[in-house]
């Protein structure tokens, strides 16, 4: 009987010697009898008895076989090459996001409402400023006759307008900076 590793299609098994190796990254039971017994090592994918490949950065297989690699989740990185968990999968920093498969730290860019370098810490947008788009930049300041009394907004339309009468500079932080036009009192 063959080893575990290795298999023979010879019917009578004299020896040891009629045994040969599974292909590279593979196993086999002991006993083995075809070449299609051996199973790409987890971590590694491709047909029974033919190459395996490492699961590229990103994925990572748990088991013996022929299955696919699985991707790293969402929101999540891994630039391990022949991942045999989904521990190496590394959460992206706080208010960012990576999509599926990820294989980079770089793929975390902020999301909208934040602000930062891909792959770095992420500041919410401040008062008087939003960010509609996921990525790297900068927020923006909500125009003249608008105010922003709230941060991490990711809309334009979160600008709330002054009061009828009055304006405001650009990126206004609250109510208050919205002062009476030109022939108009009050508060």
């Amino acid at each position: 009987m063959c080893a575990e590793g290795t298999f023979s299609s010879h019917i009578a098994q004299t020896s040891v010697a009629t045994c040969s190796g599974c292909p590279a990254h593979s196993v086999s039971r002991p006993g083995g009898t075809t070449i299609s017994d051996c199973k790409c090592n987890a971590g590694y994918t491709g047909p029974d008895g033919g190459t395996c490949t490492a699961c590229d950065a990103g994925k990572f297989k748990q088991v013996n076989g022929s299955a696919l690699c699985q991707p790293c989740v969402a929101g999540s990185y891994s630039s391990a090459v022949g991942s045999v968990s989904m521990d190496t999968c590394v959460a992206c920093p706080n208010a960012s996001y990576s999509p599926l498969a990820s294989s980079s730290l770089q793929q975390c860019v902020c999301n909208a409402g934040y602000t930062g370098p891909d792959g770095g810490a992420c500041e919410a947008c401040g008062v008087g400023t939003f960010k509609a788009a996921n990525g790297s930049s900068s927020c923006v300041a909500c125009g003249s006759g608008k105010f922003l009394n709230t941060s991490a907004n990711d809309a334009e339309a979160d600008c709330l307008t002054c009061p009828a009468f009055t304006n405001s500079p650009s990126r206004s932080p609250s109510l208050s900076a919205c002062i009476c036009n030109e022939g108009y009192t009050g508060p």
